[in-house]
This record gives C-alpha cells, structure tokens and sequence, in this order.
C-alpha cells in the first residue's frame, strides 16, 4: 500500500488516471484544492497485509470513500465511467469488505472492454480516502457525447453527486464551458 502523495504514484502504469490525477494535484502543492487523505491499495496486496496496514493508519471515527482506479480507467480511449463499484460512507470496520467489493466489480467492464477494443483488467488498484461530506459536487465532462456538445461541461448537484454519476439524478446546474 501506498499513500496517496507518493510522487512514485504519478509516473509508469500501476495506477489509473484517477489516482494519478490526485497524486499529481498533491505533489503540486494542492494548486488550490484540497484532497481528502487516502492510500492505494494493490491488487496483489492479501488481506493479511491490508489489515494489518488499516489497523495501524485508519481512524475507527472517521468514514471512508472506496473507489476503483484500473489502469485503463479514466484514459483517453476509454474512462470506465459507471462501470466499477464505489463505495461511500464506509465505517472503518467495512473498509476491508468494501475493498473486496470494489476489486470484484472489476468483471462488470468485460463487455464494454471488448466493444472499445482497449485492455480489460480483472485487478485494479483500490483508492481509500477520508469521506468528506460537500456542500456541492458535480462531474467535469470533456465533452456532452449526448448532445454531440465539444465544449467541456460542468454539472453539479447539492450534497454528494454518486446519483449523478450514477444517471439517476439530473444535474442541478449544467454550464456549457466554451473552448476558446
């Protein structure tokens, strides 16, 4: 396991986008954003390693986000969007069980692997990070693929955006960001 601001994190292919990205925002002195603490854990890692490493850096009073990173997630030929498990609000007690969850959820991305022709893993990376509880949230989409839209998009909703992400709740504001 590693913590989430390990620079080693950020180059080669251990990791997908999303923990690349967060990685890189917290190497780069935050650039003005906060990112919640968080680990990585690795496929190869056995649940001995896992628990030993939880009960020595995980607070029992704090809840958790538990979250998918495959290598091929969150790329330019494809982002996986939807297609692995997240887990949020978890008690640190479930922290080990939700990882197992999110690990399995790896077989839902078959098919769709295949139909865009990119690399499909069936072990992926698990990011762990303090849940925070937002005012706001939303999605930055590089383009509206349903509005055949090229400008890049931002939606958010009020409170946690999963439902968002998840399709089953419209944006509360959507705003079209020209490109210049």
């Amino acid at each position: 396991m590693r913590w989430l601001q390990e620079p080693s994190l950020i180059k080669g292919n251990m990791v997908g986008g999303k923990i690349k990205g967060l990685a890189s925002v917290i190497n780069a002195g935050g650039l003005g954003w906060m990112v919640p603490k968080g680990f990585v854990v690795f496929p190869e890692e056995t649940c001995e390693a896992i628990g030993n490493f939880l009960a020595q850096n995980v607070d029992d009073h704090c809840l958790y986000a538990v979250r998918s990173s495959g290598i091929s997630e969150d790329g330019v030929a494809a982002s996986f969007a939807g297609q692995h498990l997240t887990k949020l609000n978890v008690k640190a007690c479930d922290v080990p069980k939700a990882i197992q969850e999110v690990r399995e959820s790896a077989a839902n991305s078959i098919l769709y692997a295949q139909a865009l022709g990119v690399k499909h893993e069936t072990a992926m990376p698990v990011l762990i990070q303090e849940m925070v509880q937002p005012a706001i949230a939303g999605v930055y989409l590089s383009c509206d693929a349903l509005n055949a839209d090229l400008n890049p998009r931002l939606e958010y909703v009020l409170g946690l955006s999963d439902k968002l992400v998840g399709g089953t709740q419209k944006p509360d504001v959507s705003v079209s960001l020209n490109r210049l």
